[in-house]
């Protein structure tokens, strides 16, 4: 891709994701990409390219976009530079889609549907099993929790607050979980209330 440069690691001959970062910035990129923060020197040097003026894009191993914070202060990262640096933080994990040729509507109880939000006139389906799909499911489709830095939130983070707190606070804001946005999907036909469950963990809120 013109305009793109990319880089392989090779930690052998020491050509780390922390190494090959020190010499992207030399080259004074207008984005950056890393494959993954996986330690606390490649943290360092992100969140530094960051308050450069460098937009940085990265991934994270954490289980909620709350818990990223939390991740990288544990990694080492000041409190004040992640809230100075921080737009926002996309988690999202892969749910099977449901074969729409077999496909088999379910009969969901009252309970059920208020336990988790879904409306009492849309569809549940589960999945079956066809000629054309893979047991009753074709294909994959993300769920997302997108948390965006706004001030509040940029001053609990400065104070190190805890990741429940900055869950709290940014679902107050607005913030969709991933079981939130599954429940969607389920209400639109898109995938099963089981792959959501399977998917989501048994402790995620919906409240």
């Amino acid at each position: 891709m013109r305009g793109i440069n990319q880089v392989s690691i090779k930690p052998v001959i020491n050509l780390t994701f922390a190494a090959c970062l020190r010499s992207v910035l030399r080259q004074d990129p207008d984005i950056v990409m890393i494959g993954e923060i996986r330690d606390s020197e490649t943290a360092d040097i992100a969140i530094k390219a960051a308050l450069t003026g460098h937009l940085v894009l990265s991934t994270l191993h954490t289980t909620t976009s709350a818990g990223s914070v939390t991740r990288l202060i544990n990694m080492g990262v000041e409190p004040f530079l992640l809230s100075s640096t921080l737009i926002g933080v996309l988690t999202q994990r892969l749910v099977r889609r449901l074969c729409p040729k077999c496909r088999q509507e379910l009969e969901v109880s009252k309970s059920i549907r208020e336990k988790y939000l879904i409306g009492k006139d849309a569809k549940v389906y589960r999945a079956k099993g066809c000629n054309s799909c893979q047991a009753g499911y074709k294909g994959r489709i993300a769920l997302g929790e997108y948390l965006q830095s706004s001030l509040k939130l940029r001053n609990m983070i400065n104070t190190s607050a805890s990741e429940h707190a900055l869950k709290k606070e940014a679902r107050l804001e607005g913030m969709e979980t991933l079981r939130e946005d599954g429940l969607a999907k389920i209400n639109e036909g898109i995938t099963s209330l089981e792959e959501v469950l399977k998917t989501t963990g048994p402790d995620e809120s919906v409240k």
